[in-house]
């Protein structure tokens, strides 16, 4: 939780947090999010709204520039430099190339790269600079990591990888 502008890990579970399942009561408290930095383990931080209630200006300042978004197959959503080119390599994560969509088979698949994966096949993101894990409702506000997300990917991705 935060207080007075610091994290105080004496709090215990998700009080305070703003979540998935939060009501318009919780809007403005500050969502749990899982921030993954260049060659450290990830660490639980608050993603607190500015005052138009918006929180871009909090996820800008963790990826250090302009934010885009790539759903993860878990529910997750990770959030990273949207103009990662010049960042230095963070993480690669396995990742499965989006099938071709139904009346499209018949279509041209212009190939990049020989090492990036064709549709439906396993493939990976290569995530360049710090970022973030979030969820996001069905309303399309951010929510909150689950204990058990963080615990899971806290795990899968250990400091100096």
């Amino acid at each position: 939780m935060i207080r007075d502008g610091e994290w105080d890990e004496t709090t215990s579970g998700d009080d305070g947090w703003a979540n998935e399942t939060a009501g318009a009561s919780a809007a403005k408290a500050p969502v749990r999010v899982l921030v993954c930095r260049v060659g450290a383990a990830p660490v639980v931080e608050a993603l607190v709204q500015d005052e138009p209630g918006s929180h871009l200006a909090a996820m800008q300042a963790i990826v250090g520039g302009l934010v885009t978004v790539i759903g993860l197959e878990d529910g997750l959503d990770l959030w990273c430099n949207d103009e990662r080119a010049s960042l230095p390599l963070n993480r690669v994560i396995p990742a499965r190339a989006p099938a071709i969509p139904a009346g499209f088979e018949d279509a041209e698949i212009i190939v990049l790269a020989d090492d990036l994966a064709r549709p439906g096949e396993l493939g990976e993101w290569r995530i360049h600079g710090d970022f973030f894990l979030a969820r996001v409702t069905d309303e399309g506000e951010v929510a909150g990591v689950s204990d058990e997300a963080i615990a899971r990917y806290q795990a899968r991705w250990p400091a100096d990888r």
